[in-house]
């Protein structure tokens, strides 16, 4: 478990945001970006987490998550890139649902052909 979802269950979204990305030609934007982010750290796949940038020393905790969860928001409220703040938005929404707060996970999954 990486917070409240199963390792299967992140694995499957994460493929198939790559998916839509490398078989179907999706360009991401800063939001879907910030989400695929935060899929990947929570995988153990990125070396550093996606706001803070902490090195990646495999699963994040549940304090992990609350901590880029927190960092994410501040973000969003004073940060001076639109650009960076869209792509925070992301990582809020993911690590939310990782975390529980929300059912409602951020990526609309892709159908596969």
């Amino acid at each position: 478990m990486i917070g409240k979802r199963h390792l299967a269950e992140i694995t499957e979204i994460r493929d198939n945001i790559l998916y839509a990305v490398n078989d179907r030609g999706w360009e991401l934007q800063h939001w879907d970006q910030g989400v695929l982010d935060t899929y990947e750290w929570s995988l153990g796949t990125r070396d550093h987490s996606p706001i803070t940038h902490r090195p990646s020393t495999g699963h994040p905790s549940p304090t992990d998550l609350a901590r880029e969860d927190d960092a994410a928001y501040e973000e969003l409220r004073f940060g001076a890139d639109p650009h960076r703040q869209t792509y925070a938005n992301g990582v809020q929404h993911a690590t939310m649902w990782l975390r529980g707060q929300t059912d409602s996970q951020p990526w609309s999954l892709w159908i596969r052909s």
